[in-house]
């Protein structure tokens, strides 16, 4: 009897939700009013099918950040192969994928086109997780009540990775894949921005739109799904506040334009002067951040994929994070020909490294749930620290 062949991916349902961003910020000019509130979108995934919980097995969420121009829509396909693969390989059933767009990308940037400044601090995208999973917490949202596991891309790794050091129970597991954690962005050729600034961000259509990019070299190794998600929702029509409807040009005509725009973009990767100073040095310096916060703050086990932008870096990630306080952080090489957009190119490929890293690491929780370690539980306070507390009410009240 020939046995049945496992699904390599699993279909997800998907449900947007909207919730609000920290408050205050980090510097007045994130926000156009210092008293504007700033908002989240996600996109909260799970599997179509419901599966039993078999023995041996157990439920995970996954807390996703996207990539800096790159809607969360664009990594379904790895998400897909990732929920599969976590299934049929390593017994983690995953639920829910919480996948959260930073206040300035895809639909987080049209809820707060209004009211967005032009100053992104990455550390403020470390609190943003950490508000929206305690936020997820008190609305009691399922999704976070069971081991949950986070996971980021490019500059959505940076801010896993950061918010891992704030809160080091949030994540059982933390995942960068090609995470920019590298040096900041200096005013350079070559610099990240240079590409954002460069670019096309107007078509007549959608279809002008899918017919241009599909012969860029960017976008051409895509796998298709991911690049169709990209014109859906990487696109938003016109008008916007970029491109408003009393504009002499788009009177008669309408379009397309970037759902998160090159200002934003270009945003991300530098700060803004506080005053006008042409002599200045723009920097970014959140990406160095996150690698000192890793190294003096990490605990959560964290695997870094390293892509194109990872190898340049790796030669840093070994000398500062060798002496890393608690010793989480382990590498692995994509492959030499893997770029910095692997997850929508080779998709199957990078679910297959993060679900063997996230299996290996969550193995010793399913087999304590299974065995037990032999030992009395307790409920509540423990009775040694129950006791030390009334013998500290004890003396104090003795002296009064």
């Amino acid at each position: 009897m020939n046995t049945p062949k496992l699904k390599q991916t699993i279909e997800l349902l998907s449900e947007e939700l909207l919730i609000p961003a920290m408050f205050p910020r980090s510097t007045i000019l994130s926000t156009r009013k210092s008293s504007d509130r700033l908002k989240l979108a996600f996109k909260i995934y799970r599997p179509s099918t419901s599966f039993p919980l078999e023995e041996g097995s157990q439920r995970a969420s996954i807390f996703f950040v996207n990539g800096n121009g790159f809607p969360k829509e664009c990594y379904e396909p790895m998400f897909k192969y990732l929920v599969g693969e976590l299934k049929n390989k390593h017994k983690i059933q995953i639920q829910y994928i919480l996948a959260m767009e930073p206040v300035n990308q895809g639909a987080s940037a049209i809820a707060n086109e209004y009211t967005l400044g032009n100053d992104i601090m990455w550390t403020d995208g470390w609190r943003d997780v950490v508000v929206a999973h305690y936020y997820l917490g008190v609305t009691g949202h399922p999704s976070v009540q069971m081991p949950l596991i986070g996971v980021g891309h490019s500059f959505g790794g940076n801010t896993i990775l950061g918010a891992s050091t704030i809160n080091t129970q949030m994540f059982e597991v933390a995942v960068g894949i090609d995470a920019v954690i590298g040096k900041p962005s200096i005013v350079e050729a070559g610099s990240p921005f240079i590409p954002s600034l460069k670019r096309r961000d107007r078509w007549s259509s959608r279809e002008e739109a899918w017919k241009s990019l599909r012969r860029n070299r960017f976008y051409a190794p895509w796998c298709e799904e991911s690049f169709n998600n990209y014109i859906q929702y990487g696109l938003r029509d016109l008008p916007t506040v970029t491109y408003p409807i009393d504009s002499a040009e788009l009177k008669n005509s309408g379009g397309v334009t970037l759902t998160c725009p090159v200002t934003q973009e270009i945003a991300t990767f530098l700060n803004v002067p506080e005053e006008d100073d042409d002599e200045r040095e723009l920097k970014r310096m959140c990406p160095r951040d996150c690698l000192d916060a890793i190294r003096e703050n990490s605990r959560v086990p964290t695997r870094l994929f390293l892509a194109d932008i990872g190898r340049q870096m790796f030669p840093l990630y070994e000398s500062d994070l060798k002496f890393g306080r608690y010793g989480v952080v382990s590498y692995e090489d994509l492959g030499e020909k893997a770029t910095h957009s692997v997850p929508f190119e080779e998709p199957e490929l990078v679910a297959k490294a993060v679900a063997r890293f996230i299996g290996e690491k969550l193995k010793g929780r399913i087999e304590r749930a299974v065995v037990g370690d032999g030992k009395e539980r307790y409920k509540g306070v423990h009775p040694v620290h129950r006791r030390r507390h009334a013998e500290f009410v004890a003396s104090r009240l003795s002296k009064v």
